[in-house]
């Protein structure tokens, strides 16, 4: 308990000591000793002290050589404190008016730096990631041979992944919400801006699954046409990625999407309604198919086969009827000769 008091007593008479000793250089006006005691609060990892008083000696040490000193520490000082938006607009500045100070190659690196630890994680917006990359890059570019190049590339090798993450996981929000248009938009978005991202075999996948949802989800008059979509999405995955572990899926979407957009949920629907015999709907299917073909000629309209196709499924449920009708007569006059026959005798 004792001891506890005495370096209480201890720790208040050294405050007391370096405030008044503080106080009589600033009042004293001794910036020299300002100056070293600065530099020893930044050495003892006394930041916000070291900022105080660096900030007391701007004005004072401005036009001297000193100055660039006071300035690369202030901002190192901020940086050191964890204060990376006001260490990074320092440093930008200090870049910018001393170019020849022996301080600037550390500086453009802690620039580089600030902008790296304020870019915030992949949910949030990547702009300082972006920025971060531009100033690694221009690092290299201005010192080559600096011992830090290998801990830029991979500051920018996780920066970028960051970007990359945060493109695909909004492309893949599109998608899982049901905007399956805006989803197609931005998997080609992102393809095209980032053609290096890791996720580039997920993303065409998903390019099939939105085309395929999409022409699911359309007016019947558009489902054609936007299953061709699906189809020329397919045919770029597995260029791509003939071996993928999604090409199972993708088959299976194809195979639809190439039945379908020839027309042939259509054919059958009708084969089916109007009761024909295999051979008969092998023919009518042909018959369905040539006028397809029409349609995407530009001969004829959806509108003008699907009334076509009524009226020959009326006329064959007429034919039936009138079978049936016939059918029904044979039958009866078998019944009915044996009963005459019997009566005769």
């Amino acid at each position: 308990m004792k001891f506890k008091n005495i370096c209480l007593i201890i720790s208040i008479l050294m405050l007391i000591v370096g405030c008044t000793s503080l106080d009589k250089m600033i009042r004293q006006r001794d910036y020299e000793a300002l100056y070293r005691h600065a530099l020893d609060m930044y050495q003892k990892k006394k930041n916000k002290k070291a900022i105080y008083l660096f900030d007391q000696m701007e004005t004072v040490f401005r036009g001297t050589d000193k100055i660039d000193t006071i300035l690369f520490y202030r901002a190192k000082a901020y940086y050191n404190n964890r204060d990376f938006i006001t260490s990074n607009q320092y440093l930008d500045d200090f870049r910018k008016e001393y170019g020849d100070s022996p301080f600037l190659e550390e500086a453009e690196y802690l620039f580089a730096m600030s902008l790296y630890e304020s870019a915030p994680m992949t949910e949030l917006d990547q702009s300082y990631s972006i920025m971060a990359i531009t100033a690694f890059e221009q690092f290299k570019a201005r010192y080559p041979q600096s011992p830090k190049v290998e801990s830029c590339n991979e500051m920018i090798a996780e920066l970028e992944n960051r970007i990359y993450d945060k493109s695909f996981v909004e492309c893949e929000t599109y998608y899982n919400i049901g905007a399956f248009n805006s989803a197609i938009t931005s998997f080609r978005n992102a393809l095209k801006q980032y053609p290096m991202t890791p996720h580039r075999e997920r993303i065409l996948f998903m390019l099939i699954k939105s085309n395929y949802e999409y022409a699911k989800a359309s007016v019947e008059s558009k489902q054609r046409e936007r299953y061709y979509g699906a189809i020329d999405a397919y045919l770029n995955f597995i260029s791509e990625f003939p071996e993928s572990k999604y090409r199972s899926e993708a088959d299976r979407m194809y195979e639809i999407a190439t039945r379908l957009s020839k027309g042939e949920e259509l054919v059958e629907k009708v084969g089916n309604e109007m009761n024909l015999s295999d051979r008969k709907k092998e023919r009518s299917e042909k018959k369905m198919l040539k006028a397809i073909d029409k349609v995407d000629k530009g001969k004829t309209t959806e509108e003008a086969v699907k009334e076509k196709a009524v009226k020959q499924m009326e006329k064959v449920k007429s034919k039936n009827e009138q079978k049936l009708v016939r059918d029904s007569l044979k039958q009866t006059r078998k019944t009915v000769a044996p009963s005459a026959e019997e009566q005769s005798e």
